[in-house]
């Protein structure tokens, strides 16, 4: 009984976690983009004052 009540609270958590994943990586990737882009456009910038 016990492990019943073990397995379907580990695959609740199991679940839990990969909604989790799947949110948490798709903010990442959201983050990194927008991240880049500003790196990107800073290093434009940069380089753009460096250059005069």
């Amino acid at each position: 009984m016990r492990d019943a009540c073990e397995s379907q609270s580990s695959q609740q958590a199991a679940h839990s976690f990969i909604l989790l994943w799947k949110i948490w990586k798709k903010t990442y990737t959201l983050t990194q983009v927008a991240f880049s882009n500003t790196f990107g456009f800073w290093l434009i910038l940069k380089g753009s004052n460096n250059a005069t």
